[in-house]
């Protein structure tokens, strides 16, 4: 009975450590997973993260998030054909709203988008009409810009 319990236990603990082997929560996958979570969108898998911040964990999730993606050249055509891009100037009470949430987590203005230079789309979550996404993809580096607002 002793020797069944301790083998009981090993194989818990095998397949405990086996689960946990896939777990990376700094993962790009994961986040793409999010965002399609989330938006219902679907991001084409990125290694590369060059700068992400957020205002930390919540209990009803509310909050900002962002992040800049780096993508190669196949990615990057995907990402540009799979969106309704806007060249020009975002909404200027936009703008106004999203430097404020990037002021909130303290996004330094070097890393933010560059808003007049770059094609941009916003969305509005199905779920809650208050909650914000906003992209800008600067296609001289192929970098994905993503605010995304949680109210």
């Amino acid at each position: 009975m002793k020797r069944l319990k301790l083998c009981l236990i090993a194989l818990i603990i095998c397949f405990g450590l086996y689960g946990c082997k896939g777990i990376d929560f700094t993962s790009t996958r994961r986040y793409a997973d999010c965002m399609n979570l989330n938006w219902h969108l679907s991001l084409p898998e990125t290694d590369v993260v060059i700068y992400e911040k957020n205002s930390g964990a919540s209990f009803t999730g509310d909050g900002t998030r962002y992040h800049i993606l780096q993508y190669d050249e196949e990615n990057a055509a995907i990402i540009l054909k799979s969106f309704d891009w806007e060249a020009g100037e975002l909404d200027s009470e936009l703008a106004i709203k999203m430097n404020e949430w990037l002021d909130d987590i303290e996004v330094p203005s070097e890393e933010r988008p560059k808003q007049n230079e770059w094609k941009h789309t916003t969305l509005l979550r199905k779920e809650d009409n208050r909650d914000r996404l906003i992209m800008f993809f600067d296609e001289s580096t192929n970098q994905l810009y993503v605010v995304e607002y949680f109210l």
